[in-house]
């Protein structure tokens, strides 16, 4: 009872995804190609797991062979229409030709089990499940045999090929994006972003080599060793469950951790609510085009900081920035100038990862000197006037390089990663990256 349900498992989780799916992702770009993967899932996983129970029937097994050419060769093409959305491929008529395929050969299967009859078929199916595959050859020069050889060899073998060329697509789609198992890691244990992308295919390409297992192994074989099936089910329906969590997110193109807990819009409790609501405003502002932006500061109302920029005019006070390379004219030949040089002519600031050591062996000092420069001077600390300085020049970079990625900015401007480098951002001025690009224009 417990290996069947087991065995099971993988086909009680496509069905939970496709549920979930179709009530919250339905609107995503990818929704469709997604629900399509599921659905053949669920039929392939439902019909291994009826072939490893030890409730089958023969007849049972007979209309399983009938379906299973249809359903089996359908999988991989659907797999591979999926990752071409994530990677925004448009569709083209040419890339459903592979559907003739298991179309003919459930057509083939189909009418020989017409002319043959299904009692013969029943028959010989009693057969081969009480003597095992090794009595197939005594079916030679009848159409039975010819029926099994369409139905399992040659099923077999199109299936062989399809899981191959998906790991060689596979291949040379990480070779494009240049996907390294590092991020994955980095996802899971260090709170980095991943591309969904990447997730997928990672997902995928575990359940294609578990398939390959399944499809080149011997039934009898694998159903004599009970553990081993229930054990691959598990892993199927592990890899299952984070492929369909993961088609939450197909119309972005990075995902964290931290997107993964707040999937659902409403997942917060009182504690948590306003830093849970804060993120994904955040990520929606960052996310919105122009004209959306104009939409929300009509909502909100427009501050005195955006009309100024909308009008072309600075704000009523100088950038901190302007008055940290302001400082009296006396300090210029002291250690003060010397910093301010530094900053401002060799642009220091933009080095990642810059400390307090890095600033004193430039300036040939050591770092109590300068950090008691800095706080005498500017009355902040290091690490606030480093950020002061980078989100300046960031807000020039910006308006040089509009086309760029927040990825690209963040780097350009000496921030390890686009988060940092938007939290930090709004922190200091008040708005996103985007939101600033967008007023200043």
């Amino acid at each position: 009872m417990l290996h069947d349900l087991l065995i099971f498992l993988p086909t009680m989780v496509c069905f939970f995804w496709l549920i979930t799916l179709c009530v919250l992702a339905y609107r995503t770009t990818a929704f469709h190609a997604i629900v399509s993967v599921l659905a053949v899932s669920m039929f392939y996983f439902a019909i291994d797991g009826y072939c490893s129970s030890a409730h089958t029937t023969p007849e049972g097994l007979m209309y399983l062979y009938l379906i299973n050419p249809l359903i089996a060769p359908t999988l991989i093409p659907c797999c591979i229409l999926y990752l071409g959305q994530l990677r925004k491929i448009v569709r083209h008529p040419l890339h459903f030709i592979w559907i003739t395929v298991p179309i003919a050969l459930f057509a083939v299967c189909a009418l020989l089990m017409t002319i043959i009859g299904q009692e013969q078929i029943i028959e010989a199916t009693k057969t081969i499940s009480r003597a095992g595959l090794g009595s197939f050859s005594i079916f030679k020069g009848h159409l039975v045999y010819q029926y099994y050889f369409w139905s399992s060899f040659v099923l077999r073998c199109i299936v062989g090929i399809e899981m191959v060329f998906m790991y060689i697509y596979m291949f040379i789609v990480a070779k494009k994006y240049k996907l390294k198992p590092g991020s994955i890691w980095r996802f899971l244990f260090k709170k980095g972003e991943v591309k969904v992308l990447h997730l997928q295919m990672f997902a995928l390409s575990i359940l294609v080599l578990i398939h390959i297992i399944k499809v080149f192994a011997f039934r009898n074989f694998l159903d004599s060793y009970l553990t081993l099936t229930a054990v691959l089910a598990i892993l199927m329906a592990a890899m299952t469950f984070l492929f369909g969590l993961n088609g939450l997110f197909s119309s972005q193109e990075t995902i964290t951790l931290e997107d993964v807990r707040t999937a659902i819009r409403f997942n917060y409790n009182r504690h948590n609510k306003q830093k849970v609501l804060e993120r994904i405003l955040d990520d929606a502002i960052d996310q919105a085009d122009p004209e959306t932006l104009r939409h929300i500061r009509g909502k909100l109302g427009i501050t005195p900081e955006i009309e100024a920029w909308e009008q072309g005019k600075k704000p009523s006070r100088p950038s901190i920035a302007e008055a940290i390379f302001n400082v009296a004219s006396d300090s210029d030949k002291g250690l003060v100038g010397r910093f301010q040089k530094l900053m401002k002519e060799q642009q220091l600031f933009l080095k990642p990862g810059l400390s307090l050591d890095d600033v004193a062996t430039e300036l040939g000092t050591n770092r109590t000197y300068v950090s008691k420069m800095v706080n005498n001077a500017y009355n902040m600390g290091f690490p606030e006037l480093l950020n002061i300085l980078r989100v300046d020049y960031a807000q020039h970079y910006i308006i040089l390089h509009s086309d760029e990625k927040q990825e690209s900015i963040a780097s350009a401007c000496g921030f390890f990663s686009a988060s940092s480098f938007n939290n930090t951002f709004k922190r200091i001025t008040g708005m996103t990256p985007k939101m600033w690009a967008a007023t200043s224009k």
